[in-house]
């Protein structure tokens, strides 16, 4: 499912680190950005987020 301009994700993101592309999917566009704090994981309603201190940045899988 393609992700629309209200991407829960994208909104979720206080540090604007994930962005939408030109096909409207999301994508972690700034990932030094990221502190990692869970939000967009939590608000993914189809579980395509995970988050992790470990990883270099947020992995998403395309909604």
């Amino acid at each position: 499912m393609r992700a629309s301009v209200g991407c829960p994700v994208v909104e979720s993101c206080h540090t604007d680190a994930i962005r939408l592309d030109k096909g409207g999917f999301p994508f972690v566009a700034y990932p030094g950005d990221c502190d990692c704090c869970f939000l967009c994981q939590l608000d993914c309603p189809y579980g395509a987020v995970t988050v992790s201190a470990q990883m270099d940045l947020p992995f998403l899988v395309t909604c």
